[in-house]
Formats: C-alpha cells, sequence, structure tokens
C-alpha cells in the first residue's frame, strides 16, 4: 500500500512538473517573438530600416517560427523546443546588424 502511494504521488509530482514546464517554455518563447518582432518595427520607425533584404526575411520567419514554437510547446514539448531551436538560429543573423546601431 506505502509503495503504491508513493508511485502515485511521484507520476503526479512529474505530471505537474511537465505541465509547468511547457507552460513556462510557450511564455519564454512567445516573449521572445514579441521582443525581436518589436525590435524589428522600432528600428523601421527610427529609419534604420534594412529594407526587404534577404536577412530581414530569415528574421521575421524566425519571428514567426517562435510563435509556433510557443503554441507547439503547449501540446508537445519536444517539438517546441526544436522549433523555438530553429527561430533563434534564423532570427540571429538580423539580430546580429542591428547590432551594430545600437548606441
Amino acid at each position: 500500500m506505502h509503495c503504491t502511494l508513493a508511485v502515485l504521488t511521484h507520476r503526479e509530482h512529474w505530471r505537474e512538473n511537465h505541465v509547468t514546464r511547457r507552460w513556462l517554455t510557450a511564455f519564454v518563447y512567445a516573449v521572445a517573438a514579441l521582443a525581436m518582432a518589436d525590435r524589428l518595427l522600432c528600428y523601421r520607425d527610427l529609419g534604420l530600416d534594412f529594407g526587404l533584404s534577404t536577412s530581414a526575411k530569415i528574421a521575421v520567419a524566425g519571428c514567426v517560427v517562435l510563435g509556433l514554437a510557443s503554441l507547439i510547446a503547449l501540446f508537445e514539448l519536444r517539438a517546441g523546443v526544436v522549433l523555438g531551436l530553429v527561430g533563434v538560429c534564423l532570427s540571429w543573423r538580423y539580430f546580429g546588424e542591428l547590432v551594430a546601431y545600437f548606441p
């Protein structure tokens, strides 16, 4: 009886921890996507528009992939993490170009 109760308690703890990881991952990816999109819009408003360069298009695609990763992480954590990594990799090059204009 005691062993069964311990196993059930461990399973419940794992399930709660797994759900928390999903929500936390989804939140982090959503914030990253919104922050990158906000940064892109901010620099466009300041006149530092890089036009429709290839790296800008890839960065926008990275923001979209991060947004999708946020939604997918709620249902399948591993797929969400993989998509999040892809989104960050896509956005990184354009972010590097923008760093040159930081004050």
